[in-house]
């Protein structure tokens, strides 16, 4: 395991908070995923990015359902958000997110630890997409506009994703 980056403070969650990246072959606890995201590749290095209306460009992915593990709820998200199929899912790693604070009575969200599982796979395909209330059309960002369009722990991931998908022949 390899810590990514880490960052202090962040505004979505209670305060103190930590948030570190670490990049893993084994899964999160799932008990303590809330949510799994999808890095996903076409054959030339780009990444189909979601285009959240409130966030703006964001890997595809969202909250695990009751049933669904951090795989098939990013692989289902990645659907959903853009319209892009994905086989070969390896996990890249993931976001450990940690409050320091007291408990919020309205926060929902594992306590004080939880953490969002990161993956990375091949494009297999696309179906037709529609807009709707959270996602306009998807965005293909190419490893040449990669470091100008997405912000920089987005690149640093994706940079990690790059030599992951790269390697994950020799790689459980």
């Amino acid at each position: 395991m390899t810590q990514l980056f880490q960052k202090e403070d962040i505004s979505y969650l209670p305060k103190p908070n930590r948030l570190e990246f670490h990049l893993d072959l084994d899964l999160s606890p799932l008990d303590s995923t809330s949510t799994g995201f999808i890095i996903p590749l076409l054959p030339d290095g780009s990444v189909v990015m979601a285009q959240n209306r409130r966030r703006g460009l964001e890997f595809p992915g969202g909250h695990i359902e009751p049933g669904e593990t951090s795989t098939s709820a990013a692989h289902r998200e990645c659907v959903e958000e853009t319209g892009y199929w994905v086989s070969h899912i390896k996990a890249l790693g993931y976001l450990k997110q940690i409050c320091e604070g007291e408990k919020p009575h309205d926060y929902t969200y594992p306590w004080p630890v939880s953490y969002q599982q990161f993956f990375v796979a091949d494009v297999l395909g696309f179906k037709t997409y529609e807009e709707n209330d959270e996602c306009l059309a998807p965005v293909i960002v190419t490893p040449g506009e990669a470091e100008a369009k997405l912000n920089p722990s987005q690149y640093e991931i994706y940079k990690a994703a790059l030599i992951r998908h790269k390697n994950w022949l020799t790689l459980p």
